[in-house]
């Protein structure tokens, strides 16, 4: 499905002349060197898909813990494409509480505007956070308001709550 709505969207608004139709991958590469992150290098993670799921041997366990705390930095230095679409009978996007994390994490780190404004729109949410957490104070604040929300949040397991905290915090 994730799939799908990428190429939904290259072929809406990457395509290189609109009149021919040239493959999914060809647009692919079109719409990453426009706008390479550096130099000619460009950044294409696909998170589920690129960190051992549970349930994982202790090796995949290893190589998840070591990864995740970076989480936070990939998600708030790069541009970042939201694909909101969930199967039928899913509970939304938003409501899951890894996906609330990565939308918040790019949200703050103002990354969210240049692949992900119709999600945004679609989420009635704006693609920038405009947030002074310029004070410990205004930090805590936000801080605690996260840690409510995501108690309405959906984890497949409970224990992924705390990882998602620390992302964020």
């Amino acid at each position: 499905l994730r799939l799908g709505t990428m190429r939904r969207v290259l072929n809406t608004h990457f395509s290189p002349t609109r009149v021919e139709e040239p493959s999914f991958w060809r647009r692919l590469r079109h719409a990453l060197s426009r706008t390479p992150v550096g130099g000619w290098d460009t950044v294409l993670f696909f998170d589920f898909c690129g960190l051992p799921q549970a349930p994982r041997s202790d090796e995949e366990h290893r190589i998840f813990g070591e990864c995740l705390p970076h989480m936070g930095m990939l998600y708030s230095m790069f541009p970042t494409m939201i694909l909101d679409q969930v199967t039928p009978g899913a509970h939304s996007y938003l409501d899951s509480g890894w996906c609330f994390c990565e939308f918040e994490v790019a949200s703050l780190g103002k990354q969210l505007s240049k692949y992900s404004e119709e999600a945004c729109k679609a989420l009635s949410r704006s693609s920038n956070r405009d947030l002074m957490l310029d004070d410990t104070k205004r930090v805590e604040e936000y801080c605690s308001a996260v840690d409510v929300q995501l108690q309405e949040k959906h984890f497949r397991y409970p224990s992924d709550m705390q990882s998602v905290r620390s992302i964020i915090r």
